[in-house]
């Protein structure tokens, strides 16, 4: 509970009203911001103080995390709510520990286990498996419980193909003057999750470059389309239809979905009907003029300042595991994707989707027929594009965590053409 009748009570409602009341169109930076929607946290705003006791906080309560429940004798079970469950998984693949993801979610020893969650098998890994669980699951605060049997109450048992062994990726990074936005990457790589080898490479010289050392490359938001050329563009297509699983978003994203690249057939923008065009009455100059002013009013109506929106999962895709079926995304602009019929479209805008921040006119209706983030098979590898950059400003929680399914998750359910397989 946080009080808004507080010194700081200003600054409360600033960082957790989800919908500001707007007096203008005009915005220096973002229009939506609220602290619940960035974390990805259910909240409720109440018009009075609840009748219950309650202790004050003088600093953030610990997250206790580690082994509940002693030694399994057929493996440990993390369960994935949230990134401290992903995190504890890759700490032990870091370790060369054998960790599988469940395709779909089971129960065992009456607990259920979610889809994703994630299952360290005894069997041929090290005798101080125990240990490792324990201290994994400490240090990012999640849970881990033992499982002494293969057979389960429900879902498919333990041995199942459904569940996919996880292995360590090999990642390259878009770097240099063509990639835009590539700190941010670099920041979420090496401040934020410091948990993956990646090597920077010059997006400029993609074309030339052998890429069969990686399993992922992230090119973000860079538009690759006039760097690469015709060779250069042939050799990325390649290297996926042989495994190989790019990330992109905006023009990155772009680049993939464009009609001279053909390495996916998503569509960038929903295709619109034109207005017919209505016969311009002659009026006096002074009446058909826009003035400066009126010009500049007609462009702040219809700028999309960064809002929060909401978008629908699909909850069976592993890109979606661990994740609500709702969730809040950031949007700067109108860019989004045509629904695809060969692709899967993981989020999709909900048909009223504005959460916080402004929308111009029409904005919402137009956005309800788009996707936000597609995933789209090519050969044996994989195209994962997101209309926005999930980790601009690297304050998005909640996204960051999509960003870790993709490198996590898909080397398990990601096509199969991962090194090593």
């Amino acid at each position: 509970m946080v009080s808004a009748s507080q010194p700081k009570g200003v600054a409360v409602q600033m960082l957790m009203e989800p919908q500001p009341i707007l007096e203008d169109t005009a915005f220096y930076d973002l229009s939506g911001w609220a602290l619940p929607l960035v974390y990805n946290v259910e909240s409720y705003m109440l018009g009075e103080a609840p009748g219950v006791s309650s202790t004050p906080l003088s600093s953030a309560p610990l997250r206790a995390g580690g082994l509940e429940g002693g030694r399994g004798d057929y493996a440990y079970a993390i369960p994935y709510y949230g990134t401290s469950a992903l995190l504890a998984a890759v700490d032990l693949i870091n370790q060369d520990v054998t960790v599988k993801a469940a395709g779909e979610g089971f129960t065992v020893h009456g607990r259920e286990y979610p889809a994703g969650s994630f299952l360290i098998p005894v069997y041929r890994n090290p005798e101080n498996l125990q240990r490792m669980v324990d201290e994994a699951a400490g240090r990012s605060g999640a849970t881990a419980y033992p499982i002494n049997t293969g057979l389960v109450e429900d879902g498919d048992d333990l041995g199942a193909g459904s569940y996919r062994a996880l292995e360590k990726p090999k990642i390259a990074v878009a770097a240099g003057e063509e990639a835009r936005g590539f700190g941010e990457t670099w920041n979420f790589f090496d401040q934020g999750y410091p948990y993956f080898d990646y090597a920077n490479v010059d997006a400029a010289g993609l074309g030339n470059m052998d890429l069969s050392e990686y399993d992922v490359l992230i090119i973000g938001g860079a538009n690759l389309g006039n760097t690469l050329g015709e060779a250069g563009v042939d050799n990325l297509r390649q290297w996926m239809q042989a495994g190989g699983m790019v990330i992109a978003w905006e023009g990155g994203a772009q680049f993939l979905s464009q009609d001279e690249s053909e390495i996916t057939r998503v569509t960038t923008r929903v295709g619109e009907e034109e207005d017919e065009e209505e016969e311009e009455e002659d009026l006096p100059a002074v009446e058909a003029r826009r003035t400066l002013a009126e010009r500049e009013q007609e462009s702040k109506i219809e700028r999309t300042p960064g809002g929060f929106y909401k978008v629908v999962l699909d909850p069976d895709h592993w890109m979606a595991f661990g994740l609500p079926e709702e969730m809040a995304v950031l949007k700067r602009g109108d860019r989004g994707f045509g629904i695809s019929d060969r692709g899967v479209n993981v989020a999709v805008f909900s048909e009223e989707s504005l959460l916080s921040g402004y929308a111009p006119p029409d904005f919402e209706e137009n956005l309800s027929a788009k996707a936000w983030l597609i995933v789209e098979g090519v050969g044996r590898g994989q195209a994962i594009m997101f209309a926005d950059n999930p980790l601009y400003r690297m304050f998005l929680e909640s996204e960051h965590q999509l960003v870790l399914n993709a490198l996590v998750l898909g080397t398990g359910f990601g096509g199969g053409g991962f090194r090593g397989r």
